[in-house]
């Protein structure tokens, strides 16, 4: 558990990475940025990491620095060096990590973090947490579910069918909703992990094994390949002042070169499967251009609206990252994505965002925990928990 530190300087704020997810190693290195920080913050926060290994034991602040010092060595053994220091490590009860944290920052993508389940232990024990609400969470995670959400707020998506696990695939091809290319991800899946390019009928199998061996028991979602299509991401987060206003600030649009279109071209025929690590753990070693070159002023305004649009629509009350497809030839503006818990590495597009907003890493970092624990001020729950 982290160590008990009394005072307005050394109010506690917990990492939780990790977790029993695909998204592991992206957790880790998103934990890892905000971390990174934590020298130049000492004067406000106390940082204390909370890993979670793969099989979901929580782990005491002794165990989870040393496992993500040999981590961050970075050399080619580094995970496996890592798991060894994990599995040897001391485990701690996890309504204990969160009852004696000032804020809770959680991490993880995919199952256990980004579904919403670490918000409601927050919830449950009164402990202010940073991002998205549970309801958001689960909206967004669900890709489906999402885009459901958005639709009736009106917002304009890509056109798309679930695939359930009891569906026959055979009729889904005879129905050919949609002509080829094809995208194809699991529903409740993030990081990019498990998402494939169909390019022929025969192909649609793989691709959903492919999607199913990483999410078994997820939905997935089928789209067309949206052609000659730019990928726009904006981000947006919520501000609490001292008297409880609240407002919405925006980046301007960042242009990712080209992640859709890179994997979709690299094969010339067949199925085309993403990485595992996906396109998060990614971000660094990716083409980035922040703010998006040569988009016209009108469109940069119609995003950040949408984006606004679609942070109401999903409820949010934290932070998130709308992710949009824009044809340049029709001016055709579509969402495609929202990301609760965006990759925070020290080379991710998240950052590069918020710093053409004049808004540094260090400075996000301090908005977001104040956020928190203005929210949570307002929202706590009164329980006895909260000071076993």
């Amino acid at each position: 558990m982290p160590a008990v530190r009394t005072g307005e300087q050394h109010r506690i704020v917990t990492i939780l990475a990790g977790g029993p997810t695909p998204e592991y190693v992206s957790s880790i290195t998103t934990a890892l940025g905000i971390l990174a920080h934590r020298d130049s913050l000492k004067d406000h926060f106390s940082f204390i990491p909370c890993l979670i290994s793969k099989t979901g034991v929580w782990l005491d602040e002794t165990t989870s620095e040393r496992a993500l010092a040999v981590y961050q060595k970075g050399d080619d053994d580094a995970l496996q060096r890592m798991e060894e220091v994990v599995c040897a490590g001391t485990s701690v009860p996890p309504w204990l990590v969160v009852s004696s944290s000032t804020v809770v920052f959680p991490t993880i993508g995919g199952a256990l973090g980004e579904d919403g389940v670490i918000i409601g232990l927050c919830r449950a024990l009164a402990t202010p947490f940073v991002g998205c609400d549970i309801l958001t969470s689960v909206i967004c995670l669900d890709k489906a579910v999402c885009k459901s959400v958005l639709q009736t707020a009106g917002l304009s998506q890509t056109p798309h069918i679930v695939v359930q696990p009891s569906d026959d695939l055979g009729l889904i091809l005879e129905s050919k909703h949609f002509s080829l290319p094809w995208v194809v991800k699991p529903a409740d899946g993030g990081c990019s992990i498990g998402v494939s390019y169909v390019k022929s009928f025969g192909d649609f199998t793989v691709a959903i094994d492919k999607a199913r061996g990483h999410y078994p028991d997820s939905n997935i979602l089928v789209e067309p390949l949206v052609e000659h299509m730019l990928e726009i991401d904006v981000a947006v987060m919520e501000e609490i002042s001292s008297t409880g206003d609240r407002r919405l600030v925006f980046s301007p649009p960042g242009l990712r070169q080209n992640f859709h279109l890179h994997l979709a071209s690299s094969a010339s025929s067949g199925v085309t499967a993403s990485s595992a690590q996906g396109d998060k753990n990614a971000e660094g070693e990716l083409s980035w251009l922040v703010p998006a070159p040569d988009l016209p002023e009108d469109v940069v305004k119609t995003m950040q609206a949408l984006a606004k649009r679609a942070f109401r629509a999903v409820q949010a009350t934290g932070f998130l990252r709308v992710d949009f497809f824009y044809v340049p030839t029709t001016g055709e503006i579509l969402i495609n994505e929202i990301n609760t818990i965006p990759n925070t590495s020290i080379d991710s597009m998240w950052f590069k965002l918020w710093a053409a907003a004049g808004i540094e890493p260090k400075d996000w970092v301090i908005r977001v925990v104040e956020h928190a624990l203005r929210r949570g001020d307002s929202q706590r729950l009164k329980l006895p928990l909260r000071n076993v």
